[in-house]
């Protein structure tokens, strides 16, 4: 987990929790959602779930 609050930041610890439980690694931090890395998305606030939706897509397509 501490590897997770260290990729996107020390006060993401939920976020950091819910991604794992989704089973993302950290590799898919650095996926493009519109040209933005999911780990900025995170940095920036937008919420997990949308980033967690997002992702999904992705793989999906």
């Amino acid at each position: 987990m501490r590897e997770w609050a260290e990729a996107i930041g020390p006060r993401s610890a939920p976020a950091a929790a819910r991604l794992s439980e989704e089973g993302l690694m950290l590799s898919d931090l650095e996926v493009r959602i519109d040209g933005i890395s999911a780990r900025r998305r995170l940095r920036n606030d937008e919420p997990v779930e949308q980033i967690i939706a997002a992702l999904r897509i992705l793989r999906e397509a």
